[in-house]
Parts: structure tokens; sequence; C-alpha cells
């Protein structure tokens, strides 16, 4: 599970929006706490796409909704300085998908040989 390479990336998005969870945003507005709280929902959505490492399907479509989850993330915080993290994360999520998507070829190759 965490030899694979995409669980590698998944498990860099986790660690990153973790990071931005604990961030100190100033204030305590409504936007700030839509983002806090989008950004553990990505956090759980992420260590869920790690442990799901049987179906490279549903990983592709949790990626994709990741991916979905950041943009929103970053048109949230967009004005603060943590504006880069979530573009590193959809980056991370990207390479996940191509690491997925080439996981589950050389299985399907492997299974047109049997």
């Amino acid at each position: 599970m965490i030899q694979r390479i995409q669980s590698v990336y998944l498990l860099l998005e986790v660690l990153i929006s973790l990071f931005i969870y604990f961030l100190p945003f100033p204030g305590y507005d409504f936007i700030i706490i839509v983002a806090r709280y989008l950004n553990l929902l990505i956090g759980i959505i992420s260590i869920f796409t790690i442990l799901l490492y049987k179906k490279r399907k549903f990983q592709i479509k949790l990626c994709w909704m990741l991916i979905i989850l950041h943009i929103i993330m970053l048109i949230l915080i967009s004005v603060r300085i943590a504006a880069i993290l979530p573009i590193v994360s959809i980056i991370l999520c990207f390479l996940a998908m191509r690491a997925i998507k080439k996981d589950d070829e050389l299985v399907r190759s492997a299974d047109r040989l049997r």
C-alpha cells in the first residue's frame, strides 16, 4: 500500500492539508472557518484514497474530487500567504492520478497475459 508512489503523493497531500489546517489565519470570519473544515475534509478524503489501493477507478474519481476541493480551497484563501500550498496539493494529486492510471494499465496487461 505505502510502497506505491501514488500513496506517497497522497500522503504528502495529507501532510500539506494538515499544515494548512494548523496555520494561523488572522481573524475568525466565515470564510476562514469554511476553509479550515474544507481542508480537514480534504485530509480525510486523501487518507481514505490511500486506503482504497485495490479500487483504482474509485481512487481516480476521488482524486478528481480532491482537485475540485483544492480549487475551491484556493479560491477561498487566494489572498492569504498559504495560497501556494493548495497548488502544490493539486500537482501532487495529478501525479497520483497518473501513477494510479499506470498501475491500472500494468494490472490490465498482466491480466491479458494469463
